[in-house]
């Protein structure tokens, strides 16, 4: 049996929804129960699970999803909760959120329902759990992409439609500042999120090709969003094209800058 306290905050509501995921339970009254957080006597010869119950406090300042869950969780929503758990102000919108799944359980089911609160938690717990397995597996992949320096800066070569899942995220904690890519017929050079050089607005505009004008962040003959259907006229082969990258960063002042 699972046991948490009543009026179940976000700390409570997602330790409760990650232990019915390991554990392969229900989220049912025949699985979980809410008490009040300051009982002490629990059924003797039961197995129990207590969370985010004064009973099995460790100490202050870290959430029961720091404390049991965090390995199976992504570290900055842990980290999140953590602090919301800790010092009651979320500045990354998630006491909004938890509190708007509170008042829509009470609008639809006319009373406060825990369960309820829970089962909305319980499909965005499991994918974030996903997404820690994944990313996981997203760096061991990440390892045999091939590295290319381009005026300084280092990129993945992505060729023959190669995917590896919030790659950007894993490859900028690395210092790769972005990928040049062919893929059937799309070929460019995209930056990622983290950085702001190099800007491909200061590239020669090429006839067919798109350039991001807000932040200078996609070079490209296709993208993903916008797929071609014929080879582009202007270059054979990644290598070609990044031969061709090489001279342009150097004429165009996109070199990496060197602080002294």
């Amino acid at each position: 049996m699972i046991y948490t306290h009543v009026n179940v905050d976000l700390d409570a509501a997602v330790s409760v929804c990650c232990s019915c995921i390991l554990h392969k339970i229900d989220l049912t009254e025949e699985f979980v129960q809410f008490v009040p957080a300051s009982q002490q006597d629990f059924p003797e010869g039961e197995y129990a699970v207590l969370l985010d119950l004064e009973k099995n406090k460790h100490g202050p300042f870290e959430s029961e999803v720091g404390r049991s869950f965090g390995e199976y969780l992504p570290r900055s929503f842990v980290a999140a909760v953590d602090y919301l758990d800790s010092d009651g102000h979320d500045s990354s919108q998630l006491r909004t959120i938890h509190s708007a799944i509170k008042k829509g359980v009470r609008s639809s089911e006319r009373s406060f329902n825990d369960y309820a609160v829970c089962r909305h938690w319980y499909p965005i717990v499991e994918g974030l759990m996903g997404l820690k397995i994944q990313h996981a597996q997203s760096v061991k992949r990440l390892e045999a992409i091939p590295r290319v320096e381009i005026g300084g800066h280092t990129f993945l070569r992505m060729e023959h439609g190669y995917r590896v899942h919030g790659i950007g995220m894993i490859a900028s904690d690395q210092g790769i500042v972005g990928q040049v890519y062919l893929t059937g017929f799309n070929i460019g050079i995209t930056r990622y999120p983290d950085f702001r050089d190099p800007d491909f607005r200061l590239l020669p505009k090429l006839p067919g090709w798109y350039c991001d004008a807000r932040h200078g962040h996609v070079y490209a003959f296709g993208t993903d969003k916008s797929p071609k259907k014929e080879w582009n006229p202007h270059f054979k082969n990644l290598d070609e094209f990044i031969s061709w990258l090489r001279v342009q960063f150097n004429i165009f002042g996109l070199t990496k800058k060197v602080s002294k």
